[in-house]
Formats: C-alpha cells, sequence, structure tokens
C-alpha cells in the first residue's frame, strides 16, 4: 500500500470496473495518500450523487486541498446519505474552522 504499483493497480481496476464503489474508494484514498487530494476529487466527483461513503471520502478530499466549503458540503450529502459519523464530521470541521479563524 502506498507504493505506485499499488495505485496503477487500483487506477486499472476503476477503469476496469468504474462503477465499483470499493475500488473507487481504495483508489481514492491511494491518491490522497499519495498527496493528490485533487486527483481524488477528479475521479469521486462524477461518481459520488448520493453514495455516502463516497461523498464522506469527497469531503476529505476537498478539506485535504483546502477547499473548507465544498468539505463541508459534500460532508453534509453524506450525512443526508445516512454515513455514519458524517454530521460529526461537518461540527468537527466548523470547530476547526472556528479555531483557524476562518
Amino acid at each position: 500500500r502506498g507504493t505506485e504499483g499499488y495505485r496503477a493497480a487500483l487506477k486499472a481496476g476503476v477503469e476496469a470496473y468504474p462503477d465499483n464503489r470499493t475500488l473507487l474508494a481504495n483508489y481514492a484514498l491511494a491518491l490522497m495518500d499519495a498527496g493528490d487530494p485533487a486527483a481524488a476529487i477528479r475521479l469521486l466527483e462524477p461518481k459520488a450523487a448520493d453514495d455516502g461513503k463516497l461523498l464522506n471520502l469527497l469531503a476529505v478530499a476537498h478539506f485535504k486541498a483546502g477547499h473548507m466549503e465544498e468539505a463541508k458540503a459534500a460532508f453534509q450529502r453524506a450525512a443526508e446519505a445516512g454515513y455514519p459519523g458524517a454530521a460529526d464530521n461537518v461540527r468537527k470541521l466548523e470547530e476547526a474552522r472556528q479555531l483557524l479563524g476562518e
């Protein structure tokens, strides 16, 4: 995990099975681990729709990219989709923003 080979294997999996949510989630995580949240955003935005897990990952990617409003919106959508913990993530994001003076 965390190697270029791992990311290449996940990318191949996503290309072969573009609707496989597990592959999408794992590839997005691998991209974020590699320091490329923008690539994770590009991967997830067209696929997340109403999938709480993917929306939560999209929110994390936006957060890592410094897009706080987009992160909040995606966390809220994940919560609305019933993803466990997403509502708490909205609260934590707001607390962090207050601490940072945003």
